[in-house]
């Protein structure tokens, strides 16, 4: 089967508060890595590679895209163009 990401619906963010979301990969074969390979993640948020986790504290309101890439054990490669946080890092009232 092939190798396959998705942005699954990530949540709206607040500025200030903890903030976790996973990209979950589909088929291909395990393990998996998990790369930015565009665009970049609001300040504050880091992937973990090897899970796919965006998770931190977004300390910068705006809208931010970004294309998620992730390869697996045999180099077959899969992305998604996402803005997870398009409304991440909304200052919360």
């Amino acid at each position: 089967m092939a190798l396959g990401i998705t942005c699954d619906s990530p949540p709206t963010g607040f500025i200030g508060v903890t903030y976790s979301h996973a990209f979950p990969a589909t088929e291909g074969t395990q393990p998996y890595t998990f790369a930015i390979i565009a665009g970049a993640l609001p300040t504050g948020l880091s992937l973990a590679p090897g899970t796919g986790i965006v998770s931190g504290t977004p300390t910068v309101k705006g809208l931010y895209e970004f294309t998620v890439q992730v390869v697996d054990a045999v180099d077959a490669e899969a992305q998604v163009d996402c803005s997870p946080c398009g409304k991440n890092a909304q200052s919360r009232s």
